[in-house]
């Protein structure tokens, strides 16, 4: 496991109830026994990116990707349900932890909402 894959696992298991499990050979976060928030993507079916894949709010996705396309995507698969692809390979732009509270608040309602952003 590399730094930024730690760094990625720290930050979503900060979060109160997350499990870490392994699907599609990508580490996955979700609440436990609920769903997922979450996916670290290394290189998915070699598009070159190091992302992490967010289930995001309705119209989340599509406001961020028309704003700031060299940092956001429409990842594969998960895309047209909403889900938000963070690059973390083009350099930092800062606000990651809001876009991962977001996520798992739109995994999880309600119960997320008054949750501390990790740290």
């Amino acid at each position: 496991m590399n730094e930024l894959q730690k760094s990625i696992s720290r930050l979503c298991l900060a979060f109160p109830e997350t499990e870490e499990f392994t699907s599609h050979g990508m580490p996955n976060y979700r609440v436990r026994g609920g769903k997922v928030f979450a996916m670290y993507a290394v290189d998915h079916h070699g598009d070159g990116r190091v992302a992490l894949w967010l289930n995001t709010p309705d119209g989340m996705q599509d406001a961020y990707v028309r704003e700031e396309p060299k940092h956001f995507f429409v990842p594969p698969y998960v895309g047209p349900g909403g889900w938000l692809g963070l690059r973390l390979d083009k350099g930092h732009r800062g606000g990651c932890r809001s876009e991962e509270q977001s996520a798992r608040q739109a995994s999880v309602g309600e119960y997320a909402q008054d949750l501390p952003c990790a740290t």
